[in-house]
């Protein structure tokens, strides 16, 4: 019994590894590694103990209960007219009851802290890996084109969006915080303070090449919390001062090498100022979103409690797109690129509260507790939802269904004894 214990723990604790390598780098890989890690708990049997585990245990009903927002989008199959794409966003949202359901019954003794850090160790390891393909695709195209576009935005990203990727560098770099800045620090030499340190400008500095407005916004919280956290908290008001010149300095000379950067945050400034005289066939990020979520919120308003339903949601924006004339964006056949409205318009004001829940309790937990890489993903995710629907693709719904049972899972931070 003892030997059988011992593989699955390692079963279970190496396939989350090649999950969380992948999750930045190799999308296709993900929905076969999820499989066998939900393969390994079935074969795992116990299911008594497991539901002991589950029933005694309120943080694990609390992990389960991130299932729920799932439960609604499977109800919304039942008043949808488009059943075979119901279908297929059930199959894409299926890491929303899975991660839930696998990390609510498990045995908490398989992640020491040191497997903890292992599982950060190694996101972080496939972030910078995926950063250093993406760097030599684009040199490669560079010398058979000449173009430094190859370097900027949707170019440069070769394994994912670039909003996506510049999320995944995020938590990397919030992850890299708070390892320089609480008790692990102790477990780190000066050579490995200065790397670790040497990284979080590199993914900056990549952030910022990725030209993904909303990355550059969570960086720049991010670093402000930081700094915040060490005035405020810490009572370390010059390394706070410090870290927040340094930040400044960096960002001002990344914008000055990288003006395609800058350029698409002027552009979309412009488009906030002059939103009132907006293009029907405007293509760019921020003219087109607020085109997108105007249409969403008509909708939203004609399907207030219930929505249209999971299988209608596309159908019912590509109607409103084409009734409005937004050839483009019909087209394109764009979601709405918010979640909190994507949600909106598929479950209606419920399925809207559900998902508000997911988010917000978790925070109160986290600031309760102060799990700050808890409160620092959720932070991330929550602020990316503004302008991408991250539950409508894999690359989005299971970096959030894994961290998030993950993070309140393992209970305490790696540093905690």
């Amino acid at each position: 019994m003892i030997k059988k214990k011992v593989i699955f723990s390692y079963t279970y604790f190496y396939l989350i590894l090649l999950l969380v390598l992948f999750i930045p780098l190799y999308k296709k890989f993900i929905p076969y590694l999820a499989g066998l890690i939900v393969l390994n708990w079935v074969i795992e049997f116990d299911f008594i103990k497991k539901y002991k585990r589950l029933v005694n245990d309120r943080n694990r009903l609390c992990i389960l209960s991130f299932s729920v927002l799932y439960i609604f989008y499977l109800i919304g199959v039942f008043y949808s007219s488009n059943i075979d794409y119901a279908l297929f966003d059930l199959e894409v949202k299926l890491s929303l009851l899975l991660f839930p359901l696998v990390f609510s019954t498990i045995d908490q003794s398989i992640f020491t802290p040191r497997r903890i850090i292992y599982v950060f160790a190694v996101f972080i390891t496939g972030c910078f890996i995926g950063t250093l393909v993406c760097f030599g695709n684009a040199a490669y195209n560079f010398t058979q084109t000449n173009s430094v576009d190859y370097f900027y935005y949707i170019n440069l990203s070769i394994f994912h969006h670039s909003g996506y990727f510049a999320m995944y560098l995020n938590f990397a770099i919030a992850l890299i915080i708070y390892f320089l800045l609480t008790n692990w620090k102790q477990n780190l030499n000066k050579w490995k303070i200065g790397a670790l340190s040497l990284l979080i400008i590199y993914f900056l500095i990549f952030i910022i090449l990725l030209s993904s407005k909303a990355g550059m916004l969570t960086l720049i919280i991010i670093f402000l919390l930081t700094v915040s956290y060490l005035i405020i908290f810490e009572k370390r008001y010059f390394q706070g001062a410090l870290i927040f010149l340094m930040v400044c300095v960096l960002f001002i000379g990344a914008f000055k090498l990288f003006p395609k950067s800058l350029n698409r945050i002027i552009i979309a400034q412009e488009a906030l100022e002059n939103r009132n005289q907006i293009e029907h066939g405007a293509s760019e990020g921020t003219t087109g979103r607020l085109l997108i979520w105007e249409n969403s919120l008509e909708i939203i308003r004609n399907n207030f409690l219930f929505g249209v339903g999971t299988g209608d949601v596309k159908d019912i924006l590509l109607e409103k797109y084409e009734e409005n004339k937004f050839t483009y964006y019909q087209n394109k056949e764009f979601n709405a690129h918010n979640q909190y409205l994507q949600t909106f318009i598929s479950l209606g004001l419920f399925g809207f509260l559900i998902l508000l829940l997911t988010l917000i309790l978790p925070l109160a937990y986290a600031i309760k507790n102060k799990q700050f890489i808890y409160l620092f993903f959720l932070i991330i995710f929550s602020l990316n939802l503004l302008v991408e629907s991250m539950f409508e693709t894999q690359a989005g719904v299971v970096f959030y269904a894994f961290f998030n049972s993950f993070l309140l899972f393992i209970r305490k931070s790696p540093d905690e004894k």
